[in-house]
């Protein structure tokens, strides 16, 4: 499968969604636009993922059917709430998980070196961090030009710019050739939600949305 066309451009990750307000926060996202969200949280035990996650997931259709959810790492979980996938390059195998999840939805990896590409039959790529980001202390990020390396070493398969992408940034990285964006504190962290959605929809040629 290569979902080019397919895949919305705008990618939140609901990082620490187990946490209540975290859950609130991704579910306002979506009302406001956002089209696609990532469910991750490395530190919550299966249980809670699992309970949490079908609550949101839930929520989440409500709001808008048409939503693309992921979930990170847990292939069980994607497997038992009909969702897509996202894996990081040491984690379970692409094949496999795409054998248990919905066909015709997403199998995704994480990847941060040239030569992980090389080795990776996704649906789609995220790499990162292009630009710097709180979330990575210290390191000062990848650059557009390895983006630009990236996206064509990986063509066909889409490639999703995270780290550090802002509004005003979006426009570089699609110059650079990547597919669309992946936000975190730059939506969920947000003064505005509703403002900040519209913000990278409008620099990613989205059509913006109004409030409900």
């Amino acid at each position: 499968m290569n979902p080019r066309g397919l895949l919305p451009k705008l990618l939140l990750i609901g990082n620490r969604f187990t946490d209540p307000d975290v859950g609130s926060r991704i579910v306002e996202a979506v009302k406001c636009g956002v089209p696609w969200v990532q469910l991750r949280d490395h530190d919550a035990d299966t249980a809670t993922f699992l309970h949490t996650a079908k609550s949101l997931v839930e929520s989440l259709r409500a709001v808008r059917s048409d939503l693309l959810i992921s979930i990170n790492s847990r292939v069980a979980v994607a497997e038992k709430l009909q969702c897509a996938v996202h894996l990081r390059f040491s984690g379970p195998q692409v094949d496999a998980a795409r054998t248990l999840i919905p066909e015709g939805l997403p199998v995704g990896i994480s990847v941060h070196t040239f030569s992980e590409i090389e080795h990776t039959a996704s649906d789609y790529l995220i790499w990162s961090p292009v630009f710097e980001t709180k979330s990575k202390p210290g390191h000062q990020g990848t650059g557009l030009d390895a983006l630009s390396q990236v996206c064509e070493l990986a063509s066909p398969i889409p490639v999703i710019a995270m780290g550090g992408v802002t509004p005003d940034t979006v426009e570089v990285c699609l110059a650079s050739k990547a597919y669309g964006v992946s936000v975190l504190s730059g939506i969920l962290d947000a003064d505005d939600i509703h403002a900040s959605v519209n913000a990278y929809r409008d620099a990613l040629h989205l059509e913006v949305v109004g409030h409900g």
